[in-house]
């Protein structure tokens, strides 16, 4: 059951209709989910629809954005590239922001935290500056402001680290140089960002992001092979990840075995375009993440993903290949 304002703009959902019901309040962003507290809504019997107005449901939903827990990640639909939004106690942080999609990869995460309540992100990391992983940053800060930048020192693109800082100059950022580990706050869960371990191609000399809140983890490892997997995880305290986004959009080089088997994903995220002319996912790739019993969603044909935990229950919803998708058990 759901209620909603005659235009659309907002949308509640019934989750559990018992004597105390359960609402999720969804975005009117490509219908991505986040939790609410203390929404007060009309019980509804089965099969009924009540209309708010939108005066209501606005106000409802500014509440339900502005006291959301933890969420994310959500690894926006760009096409062929990469950006995963990360939301945390009233705070946004961005890992990337390229892509090859029909509008801009700027425009796309910009859209997604305006849906969210968000005009400026706390934190903007860039685990390097392949066109694929940066082309939208400009428009990103068109869009929105950002208070801090982060990207590996000694980057591998000159060119790329020259066009940031004059983009962060002008739009007052701050640049942070990733040369050693850095521990970061992100409302109620932490970010950690481990430097460049490989040297040569920007692929091998970029960053990795672990977002942590509790118990649950995200691993984001950029375009990084299987050589710089097995170096992060051998000299990085890495834990049991809940949520990995795979590496170099499920290239058959990445996520390899001995990866796989430290880090034991649940769920495994893949951002790569339709029909790319790359081949990615890669069978291989997909074939490893099998093997390893990780669950498996990929942008290319499940749009936008969103992964939310509540306790001890995960929820997956992606914009396109059916929507919602069942809760399983932490």
């Amino acid at each position: 059951d759901y209620l909603t304002n005659v235009n659309g703009d907002g949308l509640y959902e019934l989750l559990d209709g018992g004597a105390d019901p359960t609402w999720d309040v969804l975005s009117p962003q490509d219908g991505l989910a986040l939790p609410t507290a203390g929404i007060e809504a009309p019980a509804l019997t089965n099969a009924q629809t009540y209309i708010l107005s939108s005066e209501m449901l606005s106000a409802r939903y500014q509440q339900a954005v502005q006291s959301r827990a933890a969420g994310g990640p959500f690894a926006l639909d760009v096409g062929q590239g990469s950006s995963t939004a990360l939301l945390s106690g009233g705070r946004a942080a961005l890992v990337d922001c390229g892509g090859n999609g029909s509008r801009s990869a700027g425009d796309v995460a910009a859209d997604y935290f305006a849906a969210m309540g968000r005009a400026r992100l706390d934190m903007l990391v860039l685990t390097h500056f392949d066109a694929d992983h940066f082309n939208g940053v400009e428009q990103l800060f068109y869009r929105m402001g950002v208070d801090k930048v982060a990207v590996p020192a000694g980057a591998a693109d000159p060119d790329g680290l020259a066009r940031l800082m004059e983009l962060a100059g002008t739009e007052g950022a701050e640049v942070v140089l990733v040369d050693e580990t850095k521990n970061l706050p992100l409302g109620e869960a932490g970010l950690t960002l481990f430097p460049p371990l490989g040297g040569g191609t920007s692929n091998e000399s970029g960053l990795f992001a672990l977002c942590t809140r509790g118990d649950f983890d995200v691993l984001i490892t950029g375009d990084a092979d299987a050589f710089v997997e097995k170096m992060l995880v051998k000299y990085q305290p890495i834990p049991d990840v809940e949520v990995l986004l795979a590496g170099h959009h499920g290239s058959k080089n990445s996520s390899c075995g001995e990866f796989l088997q430290a880090v034991s994903p649940e769920l495994v995220l893949i951002s790569a375009g339709a029909n790319n002319p790359y081949g990615h996912p890669a069978q291989e790739a997909l074939d490893r993440l099998e093997a390893a019993g990780a669950e498996v969603y990929c942008t290319a044909g499940a749009g936008s993903v969103t992964v939310r935990a509540r306790g001890d229950r995960v929820g997956i919803y992606t914009t396109k290949g059916g929507g919602r998708h069942a809760a399983k058990e932490g």
